[in-house]
């Protein structure tokens, strides 16, 4: 099975990071005919980072990878997740938690210094496996969250859409935040794609 996953991964780059891309779209197309504006363009911005990210992945693999390109992937999938935890945060002001709108953004800095830090000490895997677990997990867990509360306020169709929105978002904590490149450090060293695959 692992040699399957292995020689099509090329694939799975493409149409992963095609889906983020149609994502994005998606939220795009909220905003500008909703005009429920900002949040949606935040998580529209994520979606395009992220599924650009996963393309550059794509090119790494076919054409070859520099230490040069896996830092700057690190950092345009680092920045994904900043926007994806914007989102959140947008969104949470908006369901009445105010206190989330004035302290989270003082930490989106140190989380990103985190991951520099990480680069510095152990490698651009190193950095991947830390802003993915400091960074993509937290941040796709309380996409998860506002999904499930956009649940609460619907009914029939839309209930059940945002309740899979919410599902996804879950399953994408889960396949992007735990389960990271192999790094020297626990849990990396346990749980990883290798172990995955």
């Amino acid at each position: 099975m692992a040699a399957l996953i292995n020689s099509q991964l090329d694939f799975i780059f493409f149409f992963y990071g095609l889906a983020f891309i149609l994502l994005g779209c998606t939220c795009f197309a909220i905003a500008r005919e909703s005009g429920r504006g900002e949040p949606w363009n935040v998580l529209g911005l994520f979606a395009f980072a992220h599924g650009s990210g996963e393309w550059l992945d794509l090119s790494a693999l076919d054409i070859g990878d520099t230490p040069l390109f896996a830092v700057m992937r690190v950092a345009l999938m680092a920045m994904s997740f900043i926007f994806l935890m914007e989102f959140s945060r947008m969104k949470a002001i908006r369901f009445g938690l105010k206190e989330l709108g004035r302290w989270l953004p003082w930490l989106y800095l140190p989380l990103l210094l985190l991951v520099v830090f990480a680069g510095f000490e152990g490698g651009a895997v190193t950095a991947n496996a830390v802003a993915r677990y400091a960074i993509g997990l937290p941040a796709a867990i309380a996409a998860a969250l506002v999904f499930a509360w956009f649940a609460k306020g619907f009914l029939g169709t839309a209930r059940h859409l945002a309740i899979l929105a919410a599902t996804g978002f879950a399953l994408y904590a889960v396949a992007a935040g735990i389960i990271v490149p192999a790094a020297p450090f626990w849990p990396a060293d346990t749980i990883n794609q290798d172990w995955f695959v």
